[in-house]
């Protein structure tokens, strides 16, 4: 799997050890649980599997990178290209960012570096990917950063996602991007 150096991000295969940190980092926020994950594991054990799970899956051609801070060394989040039609030339992702307000522009980074990857070297045509509208700052955020990188909304399915935090059902908002769209905004 293709790994990534950019100004301020080490886009990489994740490793085993990294799933202590992913526990520390991704799982709580403070005394609340994640906002993105709220069922996420609270034991180690568990996350290790998991992780070698997504390693194994990464080998066989799942591409997930970790998202690194070059100067800190934090682990702050991920890309994962989850849904692949090699026929279709369509690759759907997901992706996570701790803190998106303070690291907005490294989600943005990350997520321009693996599109141009995969639109110009892994050869796939659109890419895709789903978000959950909880209607507050993270969701504005996150779409803005969608859109700069260049993709559209595509649909919003009403009432389509349970948000397990509030449980209240939310939108889900579809989000494409055209190799051409991204050629197009390279060159301005």
């Amino acid at each position: 799997m293709k790994e990534f150096e950019t100004s301020k991000l080490i886009i990489r295969s994740f490793k085993e050890d990294d799933a202590k940190e992913i526990l520390e980092n991704w799982t709580y926020d403070g005394k609340e649980k994640r906002k993105y994950n709220p069922k996420a594991c609270e034991d180690l054990e568990m996350i290790k599997v998991q992780l070698k799970s997504a390693i194994k899956l990464s080998d066989e051609g799942y591409q997930t990178w970790a998202i690194q801070e070059k100067d800190s060394k934090k682990l702050i989040g991920f890309v994962s290209a989850n849904e692949v039609s090699v026929e279709e030339a369509l690759c759907g992702f997901v992706f996570h960012i701790e803190s998106l307000c303070k690291n907005k522009e490294h989600l943005k980074e990350a997520l321009e570096t693996i599109s141009d990857y995969l639109l110009f070297e892994d050869d796939f045509d659109i890419l895709t990917t789903k978000l959950s509208d909880s209607k507050n700052e993270e969701t504005s955020k996150t779409v803005e950063v969608l859109e700069e990188i260049g993709m559209k909304q595509e649909g919003r399915l009403r009432n389509r996602i349970l948000n397990r935090k509030t449980n209240k059902i939310e939108d889900l908002l579809i989000f494409s991007l055209m190799r051409e769209d991204r050629e197009i905004l390279q060159a301005l």
